[in-house]
């Protein structure tokens, strides 16, 4: 089975599962969790960050405080309500859509997904931020995630997807030890600002501020193999009776009971 394929029964086969029960309680749930993941990171460290260093509160003296400029770069938290309510009607006019075209409704899905996977990267990147104490090393963090988007943005108008994968190419070694100089730098940071108090914990956290380094690549990674779907869905949605009868489909598996297609088709087999 090819790739197109594969991307087309996931489409009808998910499709095909959905109904009115599943968009009143599965569907709400799956949103709120997805967008949940995205605020709470970010939500709490804000708060932690703005309460100061509170000894009965240990996660504040874990966080930094961030500029003004990047305060500004955070999204309201209406933001995220706003995003829950508007996600939340796009499914349910997707189910709509899918009674009618299951390829279509699956592409649609696909690309709101795509922008709150692409939320939720922004989200944690802003999150891991807090535990990064230098201005300096949150400005190259800062230029490291705006490339990675105009990344994901030339791969997307070019169509480069083809060739080999950034994780193929990486020098591991020499990637292994940029991460434990950072490490090491962060863990150098962390025995002067605070002491010995809390030695091990402060080690373990210097983790922390490297982890924007290897969630973008994951990130970047993972999106750059979602286009590769979404193409594929894009291709077949625009010329779906070709796809249909390359891969052997029956017009109701393809386009369900309820479509125009499928009651035109019954109708002219009536007539036969």
């Amino acid at each position: 089975m090819d790739k197109i394929q594969k991307d087309i029964n996931d489409a009808l086969e998910t499709t095909r599962k959905w109904n009115p029960l599943l968009m009143i309680f599965a569907m709400p749930l799956y949103v709120f969790l997805l967008i949940w993941g995205s605020y709470f990171p970010k939500g709490v460290l804000r708060l932690a960050s703005e309460a100061g260093h509170d000894p009965a509160i240990p996660l504040t003296s874990m966080v930094t405080q961030l500029t003004s400029v990047e305060k500004g770069l955070i999204p309201p938290d209406s933001f995220f309500g706003f995003l829950f309510l508007f996600s939340l009607l796009c499914f349910i006019s997707f189910y709509i859509i899918s009674k009618r075209n299951r390829i279509k409704a699956y592409l649609l899905t696909q690309i709101l997904q795509l922008i709150l996977f692409v939320i939720f990267y922004y989200s944690w990147f802003i999150a891991n931020l807090y535990f990064i104490p230098l201005v300096a090393i949150r400005i190259v963090y800062w230029i490291g995630f705006v490339l990675s988007l105009i990344y994901f943005i030339y791969i997307f108008v070019t169509k480069q997807r083809a060739r080999k994968d950034f994780f193929a190419s990486l020098n591991i070694k020499k990637f292994l030890n940029v991460i434990l100089f950072l490490w090491l730098l962060m863990s150098g940071i962390n025995l002067f600002t605070h002491g010995l108090n809390h030695f091990l914990a402060h080690l373990l956290l210097a983790l922390l501020p490297i982890s924007p380094i290897l969630f973008g690549l994951f990130m970047v990674s993972f999106l750059k193999s979602y286009l590769v779907t979404l193409e594929n869905l894009n291709a077949v949605n625009k010329n779906q009776e070709k796809y249909r009868e390359e891969y052997g489909y029956t017009i109701e598996e393809w386009y369900g009971k309820k479509s125009k297609m499928y009651k035109e088709h019954v109708k002219k087999s009536k007539k036969r």
